[in-house]
């Protein structure tokens, strides 16, 4: 199989695509096809190689059939921690 090198932002992570290629073929049963194969590397492309492979071992752990971006940790607006609320007693 000819791995395309389709760099959007980052280089492929080979390796790691070559373990989810395989996952899929050994173990899901399922081939990649070429569209399939284009937009997962797209995908993967769009972050760094550490965080494609994190997204692969992340879809392998759960026995996905694809690949997700990484989710977004948001970040809090309070301006204090829940542990003050909870304490405050400037309102007796």
């Amino acid at each position: 199989m000819e791995i395309n090198m389709i760099n959007e932002v980052y280089p492929l992570n080979n390796e790691a695509w070559l373990e989810w290629s395989e996952y899929r073929r050994l173990e899901l049963r399922k081939r990649i096809g070429p569209m399939a194969e284009k937009k997962q590397q797209k995908l993967l492309t769009a972050y760094p190689p550490p965080i494609q492979q994190s997204i692969i071992d992340h879809s392998i752990t759960n026995s996905y059939q694809g690949l997700f971006p990484p989710k977004q940790q948001q970040q809090s607006t309070r301006s204090t921690n829940i542990y003050d609320e909870l304490t405050d007693t400037s309102w007796a």
